[in-house]
């Protein structure tokens, strides 16, 4: 990890958060592994995670998560609970769709209104608990 956060030194300023994706194969089974990555990271940068498999939502994930300082990024995928984990003091929301769903990308192909507004209502509880929010949002979602 110490060869990464040479390579972004220079962007220090301008980085919010790293996100780690997983794939949706990760699971739970893999917490040892999980536990000594986390245990690399720098606690000079807000590192956020994404768990795309059912199984790592649960307890286990959020203490470990929160012992080491690392958000759980909040998606919108399918089989996936729709719940934010607070266990940092920012917010990662990234409601990107999945890859392949759709074949034309020249104009907005869906209106996720309906999910939005569902959202919206969901993440007002912790505006006033945290200090900075990221969203990510794909660029085909039309809505709000």
């Amino acid at each position: 990890m110490n060869e990464f956060y040479d390579a972004i030194y220079p962007l220090q300023d301008k980085i919010g958060a790293i996100l780690i994706q997983l794939p949706p194969k990760y699971s739970q089974d893999n917490y040892s592994v999980l536990s000594g990555f986390l245990d690399t990271l720098s606690r000079n940068h807000r590192s956020a995670i994404e768990f795309r498999h059912p199984s790592c939502y649960n307890k286990e994930t959020t203490q470990l998560l929160s012992k080491h300082d690392v958000f759980w990024v909040t998606i919108d995928y399918p089989n996936i609970p729709k719940q934010i984990n607070l266990t940092t003091d920012f917010l990662y929301f990234r409601w990107i769709g999945i890859n392949g769903l759709y074949h034309i990308h020249s104009y907005e192909l869906v209106d996720k209104t309906t999910q939005l507004k569902w959202w919206l209502q969901a993440i007002h509880p912790f505006l006033y608990q945290t200090l900075t929010m990221y969203v990510i949002l794909t660029t085909i979602m039309l809505g709000l």
